[in-house]
This record gives structure tokens, C-alpha cells and sequence, in this order.
């Protein structure tokens, strides 16, 4: 029971990934409620897991004086639970690059994509990396 003057509640400790239902109801102080119908709501718990990580993380074929590459990915079951991917990040980096050195932009794409085109800076080696995101975080890189 709360006082009258009070219009917000917070619930705590709810389980992640749930069916809630609140219910708000009314009396005076002699316990009457007459012609007043308690307001309710249901609510879902998001999940607040890291979301699933891709796999099977390929480059493809590189060529002399080739001046980009695609990197492609398998995308985990995005349904089978509440881990919902909602976003991929992918990025290069050159390795050894001078910290003045022209970053490659990584690249934010939907949750339904599986490749990436990056133009290269020059000769030399490359790390590519994959995130999966969702409301809560970024996910883990695939091995």
C-alpha cells in the first residue's frame, strides 16, 4: 500500500526475459473502492544478455595492388531465444598503423547482413573484427 500522494513505482530484481502484469487499484481509508476499476498492464523483461556472436568469419580473395576486400560472416539463429542481434559492427585496422595514420571507418550494418566492403590503405596486414549489438551491449567477437 502506498500513500495517496505517490504516482511511480519502480520494480526491482524482475527476471530478465518474463511476463509481468501490474495492477493499481483505489480505496479510501475505509477500504471503499465504489465505481472505481483497478487500471492494469502487462509488461515483458527484455533480455539483458549480450547478443548471439557470429561465425564462420572469412576474408576474401586477396589480389596484387588490390585496393579493398569483403569480409563475410555467418549469422547465428537470431529466434531461437531473446539474445537478439539488432546490429553488426565490423572494422579493419592495419596493423602497426602510426596513430596519424587514416583510420578505416568501421562499417554499422543491420542484423540481417553477412558481408562488408572495406577500401584498404596500402600494403600491409589487416585485422578484421565482427560484433554483434543489441539494446544492452555489444557482443563477443567470434574465435
Amino acid at each position: 500500500m502506498v500513500d495517496v500522494e505517490t504516482n511511480t513505482h519502480t520494480f526491482d530484481s524482475l527476471t530478465v526475459a518474463s511476463d509481468f502484469e501490474a495492477k493499481v487499484d483505489a480505496s479510501n481509508d475505509a477500504g471503499i473502492r465504489e465505481g472505481i476499476d483497478a487500471a492494469e498492464t502487462t509488461f515483458t523483461t527484455k533480455d539483458n544478455r549480450p547478443p548471439h556472436p557470429v561465425g564462420g568469419l572469412a576474408v576474401g580473395e586477396s589480389g596484387y595492388n588490390q585496393t579493398s576486400i569483403t569480409i563475410s560472416w555467418d549469422l547465428a539463429d537470431n529466434t531461437a531465444e531473446d539474445r537478439i542481434v539488432t546490429g553488426i559492427m565490423a572494422s579493419v585496422a592495419k596493423e602497426g598503423a602510426a596513430e596519424g595514420d587514416a583510420a578505416i571507418e568501421p562499417q554499422t550494418v543491420g542484423s540481417d547482413v553477412t558481408s562488408a566492403t572495406f577500401e584498404l590503405g596500402g600494403a600491409g596486414e589487416y585485422v578484421f573484427t565482427v560484433k554483434t549489438m543489441n539494446d544492452f551491449s555489444e557482443g563477443v567477437e567470434p574465435l
